[in-house]
């Protein structure tokens, strides 16, 4: 069952299709999406058939899945946040991304560091990934912050030539 998780200044919880304008801005907008591998989505109907293919099907085949992350205060959904498992990889990947009002507040670490907690716990976690493109100084922090490691340098084809920087940190007590 994919959890509902409550940080000091967010809530954590399973995408909805009603979530879909909100996925559309997290995956369209130029400066989130600069350091992913998303071309950037161009309509609603993009959104939702992302999510299907996305968050919702992780929800439904696997312990894991992105979850949205509303702001505690209004309810507005402002990132997403949460594992998911990389079969190509056979590796749980954290992934994050928020509205850019949002950034610089510490959600990222905040976010991830309730995510990770939740898995401790759940002891079904031993090792967690995190893939950083190098160019973004602010996402290595976060992976340094929650006690990652850098490991080595990751190409994946379907993400051109970039060669991502790649964290672990083992969850197992």
């Amino acid at each position: 069952m994919t959890p509902t998780l409550v940080s000091t200044r967010t809530r954590l919880r399973p995408f909805e299709l009603a979530d879909g304008p909100a996925y559309l801005r997290l995956g369209s907008d130029p400066a989130i999406i600069r350091y992913t591998d998303n071309h950037g989505l161009t309509s609603l109907e993009d959104a939702l058939a992302l999510m299907a293919r996305a968050p919702l099907h992780d929800y439904a085949t696997s312990i894991y899945g992105r979850l949205a992350v509303e702001w505690r205060a209004t309810g507005e959904v402002i990132g997403f946040c949460g594992l998911k498992y990389l079969p190509d990889l056979q590796e749980v990947d954290l992934g994050y991304r928020f509205l850019p009002e949002f950034w610089g507040l510490g959600l990222a670490t905040e976010t991830s560091q309730t995510v990770l907690d939740h898995y401790l716990r759940q002891g079904q976690t031993p090792r967690v990934m995190g893939l950083v493109h190098p160019a973004n100084g602010a996402s290595a922090r976060v992976m340094t912050k929650l006690g990652f490691t850098e490991a080595d340098e990751l190409v994946l084809a379907d993400l051109g030539a970039v060669a991502f920087r790649r964290f672990y940190r083992h969850l197992s007590p």
